[in-house]
C-alpha cells in the first residue's frame, strides 16, 4: 500500500481547460447550428423559387396570363400618371430652385442641386409612391373580392 492519495477523475469531469472550452463551445454551438441550418434551408428554398420564377417556361398558362395582366396594369396604367406627376413636380422644383438660389446669390449651384435633389432623391420616391398607389390598390381590391 502507498501513502499517496490518488484521486481518479469522475466520468463527467473536465480534464483540462481546453476540454472545458470545447464543451462550452459545444453547448453554445448546438442551438446556433440549428438556427443556421434553418436559415440555410430557407435560403435554398428561396433560391429554388427564384430560379423557377425567372424561367417562364415552367409557369402554368394561368400564372403567365395573370402575370402579364398585372404587368400591363402596373406599367401601362401607371405610366401616364407618372409622366404627368413628374412633369409637374419637376417644373415646380426647377422654378423654386431658380428663385431661391438666385435670392441667395448661388446661381452656379442650380445644376448640381437639381441633379442631387430632383433626379437622385425625389424622382425615385415619387415613382415608387405612384406605382404603389395605383397597383397596390388594385391588388388589394382583388384580394378582397
Amino acid at each position: 500500500m502507498t501513502d499517496r492519495l490518488v484521486i481518479s477523475p469522475r466520468l463527467g469531469a473536465v480534464r483540462s481547460p481546453l476540454e472545458w472550452a470545447r464543451r462550452v463551445l459545444a453547448q453554445v454551438g448546438r442551438p446556433v447550428r440549428a438556427q443556421i441550418d434553418f436559415v440555410l434551408m430557407l435560403a435554398a428554398l428561396s433560391f429554388g423559387v427564384a430560379l423557377q420564377a425567372v424561367r417562364p417556361a415552367t409557369w402554368r398558362r394561368t400564372v403567365r396570363n395573370e402575370f402579364q395582366r398585372a404587368l400591363q396594369q402596373a406599367v401601362g396604367g401607371g405610366l401616364s400618371t407618372t409622366v404627368i406627376t413628374a412633369a409637374l413636380i419637376g417644373l415646380v422644383m426647377v422654378s423654386q430652385a431658380l428663385y431661391w438660389l438666385g435670392q441667395a446669390g448661388q446661381e452656379q449651384l442650380i445644376g448640381p442641386v437639381l441633379v442631387t435633389v430632383l433626379v437622385r432623391e425625389v424622382a425615385p420616391l415619387l415613382i415608387g409612391f405612384i406605382l404603389l398607389g395605383r397597383s397596390g390598390v388594385v391588388v388589394v381590391s382583388e384580394i378582397g373580392e
